[in-house]
């Protein structure tokens, strides 16, 4: 685990490979297969950060955490091997949903975790809140 902790700024995004032998391509393939492991599921991935939680808030926080919003939309119009796209305001405009809440501190603003994850296709509510997706309650149908 040690070998993953690297020093970066606070709001460093995304990830970089490790300083050691291995290829970010052997990085990129280990994290694939730990992500799409069928016995693992988003609120199993979830879990070590939301009971974090109260500790960050302890820590962190001088009255109360913030959970701050962010809906996002991943246009994926090209990409017609993804057959699970919903259709969002147009014919061409499909692709998914994303909605992040993040725990905030109310003393310095700075982010402390990410608490929940949701992804919405054309059918269903990919979440980190539960195991199994939940049917969306919308479904504009499939698109051709």
């Amino acid at each position: 685990m040690q070998q993953h902790v690297r020093g970066a700024q606070a709001l460093a995004a995304g990830l970089a490979a490790l300083p050691d032998t291995c290829s970010s391509a052997a990085y990129t393939q280990a994290a694939w297969r730990f992500l799409n492991n069928e016995r693992v599921g988003l609120s199993q991935l979830a879990k070590p950060l939301v009971s974090a939680v109260p500790g960050l808030l302890e820590a962190h926080c001088e009255r109360d955490g913030l959970l701050m919003h962010d809906w996002s939309r991943l246009n994926f119009g090209k990409h017609t091997r993804k057959t699970d796209r919903l259709k969002m305001t147009h014919k061409s405009d499909v692709g998914y949903e994303l909605q992040s809440s993040v725990l905030v501190s109310d003393a310095s603003g700075k982010p402390l975790v990410p608490v929940v994850h949701n992804v919405v296709n054309d059918r269903e509510v990919h979440t980190t809140m539960h195991a199994a997706p939940a049917r969306a309650s919308e479904s504009p149908g499939r698109i051709e």
